[in-house]
């Protein structure tokens, strides 16, 4: 009885051990800033992935150069542990301004799609323009007297987005390049500059101050916190504009397929949840659902959309 009794804690031992073995540790990189929108949804995945697969997972930030820091970082971090979340524009826009960048859009494996990032049009309300074809209106009129911020400057997808609604309707506006939505909207607040683009997420207060007002968005549809506001097309602009992103997780090259696959099978239950989806939508974002190959559809959309523009407008980043 004691022999029985001892090899059944012996074996219960084995197996605790094997199991505590079985748990892989990963690192899910973040080239944003802590305490960010994208860095809040990175750590509620990490949260629900630890959750679903019994793994750890661990954020790492990385901000800086719009993503440019953090995917130096995964350039030289191991493939089989290490997993990315990134905005579609650090891997479309960033290598066609850049030329001497290592990285394209085709660096890194797509696994699951999770948020779309939609901007809208913010503009200071004393302008008294209430559309976006009272604002095309109001341009062609006042040639070079509007000033739009960019946040981040040169690059940014309200830069980029502008660039488009200029060529599209022959206006001509001035870009102020920012550092951050926070000051370039304080700045449309206080009327140094008249109109940009941000998210939500970050003009949100502003609007409560009645100083800034959303006139249109930028994405495909109407976004959730502002269901009464139309979208560029809907407003009378151009009908293929957008101005958007989207996070999505990606793998290194070099992960094996059995990780890939175990990787891809959690994120689609994790990206569907309640929990994910409402931490989606709290930070002003949209949710989004698809898997890898989705996510190349719409890298390939964006590379379609940028690149003319950039070299027809010549835009460079110093």
């Amino acid at each position: 009885m004691l022999k029985r009794t001892i090899s059944t804690l012996i074996l219960c031992m084995g197996v605790a051990a094997s199991a505590t073995a079985a748990a892989e540790s990963y690192t899910l990189v973040a080239p944003f800033s802590a305490g960010s929108g994208p860095d809040v949804l990175a750590r509620a995945l990490a949260d629900e992935l630890e959750k679903q697969l019994g793994d750890h997972f661990v954020v790492v930030n990385k901000p800086g150069g719009n993503g440019i820091v953090g995917i130096q970082f995964l350039e030289k971090s191991p493939p089989e542990n290490t997993i990315a979340f990134l905005d579609s524009t650090m891997l479309t826009v960033n290598p066609a301004l850049l030329r001497n960048l290592t990285y394209s859009a085709k660096s890194f494996v797509p696994l699951s799609m999770v948020a779309d990032t939609p901007f809208s049009l913010f503009i200071n309300t004393s302008l008294n323009i209430n559309s976006v074809s009272e604002l095309i209106a109001y341009a062609k009129a006042h040639p070079g007297k509007l000033s739009y911020g960019s946040p981040l400057g040169v690059g940014h997808p309200g830069h980029l987005g502008m660039e488009a609604f200029k060529e599209s309707t022959g206006t001509d506006m001035i870009m102020v390049p920012y550092k951050s939505s926070q000051t370039m909207l304080a700045d449309m607040a206080s009327g140094r500059i008249q109109l940009g683009w941000s998210t939500f997420a970050s003009g949100r207060s502003f609007m409560e101050t009645g100083k800034v007002k959303v006139i249109a968005t930028g994405g495909e549809r109407r976004i959730t916190p502002l269901p009464d506001v139309p979208t560029v097309a809907e407003a009378g602009g151009p009908a293929d504009l957008r101005v958007d992103g989207l996070l999505a997780v990606y793998a290194l090259p070099g992960m094996s397929a059995k990780t890939r696959s175990k990787l891809e099978k959690a994120l689609a239950q994790v990206v569907g949840s309640s929990a994910i989806q409402q931490r989606i939508t709290g930070v002003g974002y949209e949710n989004a659902s698809g898997d890898g190959q989705a996510v190349t559809r719409r890298l390939d959309r964006e590379l379609a959309r940028y690149i003319p523009l950039i070299e027809r407008q010549h835009i460079q980043q110093n």
